[in-house]
């Protein structure tokens, strides 16, 4: 399963939750299909800066 499969498989099951895409590797057409099914929040391409990820779970955070 892939990463996009699986937090579209999260979404199904649980709604409240904030959803972040971690890549390094996926292609545009995955990120799309990520966002769109899976309704995912944010998406973070390596590399990240801990900041950067910091900030995102934080306004995450706030949407719960």
């Amino acid at each position: 399963m892939k990463g996009n499969e699986f937090l579209v498989s999260v979404n199904e099951k649980i709604t409240k939750i904030v959803k972040i895409l971690l890549t390094g590797q996926a292609d545009k057409k995955a990120i799309e299909r990520a966002y769109a099914a899976a309704k995912v929040d944010k998406c973070l391409f390596k590399p990240w800066s801990p900041n950067q990820s910091i900030d995102i779970v934080k306004s995450g955070l706030k949407k719960l």
